[in-house]
């Protein structure tokens, strides 16, 4: 949203009935301030455009890699990203700094507090609350993976729902009508909500009923709600022949499971993940090549920088979404049903 240029930090307060110093310290000091009230201060400068002004600031050459835990720096596909933004950061003479900014934690990231950074990349999800306090900083801010739906900020993401569809697709063609699915979020996840859809579009495509029943929610950190998800639809009366997992390593843990019940893949279920991250060495010939959806997550990093460094050049560059485009790539895990 543009700045409007009349409004002031004390019609802010004004309009909330609290004090200057309260509105500043939300914006400059979260920590300090009842999280009801940062909302509120934060929510309305969005809704009128006020951004407090920038004092002079001189290039540091660093940029902010920000994440909800540090999970998403170790996990399978961010780790990938994140191997990927340092060795394109490296080319165009930037470092990185890698800093997890927890729920819980209301202080800015020493980062940005400290003012040590020209840019901030946000790596999957992250609270609206959070975005917001780095907008008021007036830094240039990316989302990479995964989007906010209500705020205005450029983001750059893999195609979820083409993904998906491909997917579901394939298994349509090898002669599919029971197919499942296993979100990686709650199903109002905007990257859970596109898989879904995709899924879903397929089926009624086709002319295949969409059954919710074959829609499970899982976790992408939790191994255990694949299991949960898994075991609900073999208990279904008709389980289904295949299943699209919403990453390889749900898919497998699916896998995983599904071998110690003596249930053979692709034999009697299918199953597709999504990112196609190659094994590694000790796992070869141990797993099976997954059917999955390719994420080329060097273009996925290289775009995410390059609209970063856009954006410092151009700080008021109206905010676009980049959906990068994928690929499904057949494996050893699917095939006509039994």
């Amino acid at each position: 949203m543009n700045r409007r240029k009349n409004i002031r930090i004390k019609d802010i307060a004004k309009r909330l009935g609290i004090s200057v110093a309260t509105v500043s310290q939300a914006l400059n000091h979260p920590k300090e301030v009842n999280r009801s009230t940062r909302q509120e201060v934060l929510s309305l400068c969005e809704e009128l455009g006020y951004v407090k002004p920038l004092k002079g600031k001189k290039r540091t050459y660093h940029i902010a890699v920000i994440s909800r835990d540090c999970y998403n720096f170790a996990n399978d596909f961010y780790a990938k990203v994140c191997e990927q933004l340092l060795h394109c950061a490296k080319q165009q003479k930037y470092n990185l700094i890698f800093e997890a900014w927890g729920d819980d934690q209301a202080d800015l990231p020493l980062s940005i507090s400290r003012r040590r950074i020209d840019g901030v990349i946000i790596l999957g999800n992250i609270h609206r609350e959070k975005a917001l306090l780095i907008k008021q900083q007036q830094l240039p801010l990316v989302l990479c993976g995964h989007p906010l739906p209500d705020l205005e900020l450029h983001t750059v993401m893999p195609d979820g729902k083409s993904g998906s569809y491909q997917a579901c697709k394939h298994l349509i063609d090898l002669g599919h009508k029971k197919i499942a699915t296993i979100a990686g979020g709650a199903i109002f996840d905007p990257v859970s909500r596109d898989r879904i859809e995709g899924y879903r579009y397929a089926l009624i495509e086709s002319g295949l009923t969409v059954a919710e029943e074959y829609i499970m929610i899982a976790n992408f950190h939790l191994y255990s709600h694949a299991d949960q998800a898994l075991a609900k639809l073999l208990a279904l009366k008709e389980p289904p022949t295949a299943i699209v997992c919403a990453s390889d390593t749900i898919a497998y843990r699916i896998h995983e499971t599904l071998t110690a019940k003596k249930i053979r893949v692709p034999h009697e279920l299918s199953l597709t993940g999504f990112d196609n991250f190659a094994l590694p060495e000790y796992a070869k010939g141990v797993l099976p090549k997954l059917t999955t959806v390719e994420v080329n997550v060097k273009e996925l990093a290289k775009y995410t920088l390059e609209i970063l460094l856009e954006l410092m050049a151009e700080p008021t560059k109206v905010a676009w979404r980049y959906t990068l485009p994928v690929k499904l790539v057949t494996g050893e895990t699917t095939g006509k049903p039994r």
